[in-house]
């Protein structure tokens, strides 16, 4: 039996152990036709500590954001993404774990690939990874590629 994806999330904090990760999306989205989500999640606190005390012009720094991630994604990702490889790049803002859940769910995604970093026990003890939030719930394969 074989399976098949249409549309694979390559969830990214642009780390080491992400960019691991993103040569397995690349390899299964090429495998399957598949159309390949990179997907970045900013932290609502990191967010509101910028906008609160670095952008003074009042301008959407939400936007800039996007726009600065996304750019960052191109450089980083889409170079290395096969033409026959249709992509796209994604930001959110919010909970990893609750973001990357809810956008499985809102485009059908059907095959979530992430890394996940080498423990550390008192933070893992405390707040848990995001990959282990995500595989409690995730309603369609999940492939972590360890660090």
């Amino acid at each position: 039996m074989t399976t098949s994806f249409e549309k694979i999330l390559f969830c990214t904090d642009f780390s080491a152990v992400s960019a691991r990760a993103f040569d397995y999306a690349v390899k299964a989205a090429v495998r399957n036709r598949a159309k390949l989500y990179i997907l970045h999640v900013a932290q609502d606190a990191a967010v509101q500590f910028w906008k609160g005390y670095v952008v003074e012009d009042g301008s959407d720094l939400a936007e800039k954001n996007a726009a600065a991630v996304k750019g960052r994604m191109q450089s980083e990702y889409g170079i290395e993404i096969p033409a026959s490889v249709e992509w796209e790049p994604c930001y959110e803002v919010g909970q990893p774990a609750e973001r990357i859940l809810g956008f499985v769910r809102e485009k059908g995604v059907s095959l979530v690939v992430m890394g996940r970093p080498r423990p550390q026990p008192l933070r893992s003890l405390l707040f848990g990874s995001v990959a282990a939030r995500v595989s409690r719930t995730v309603a369609c394969p999940l492939l972590i590629i360890p660090d």
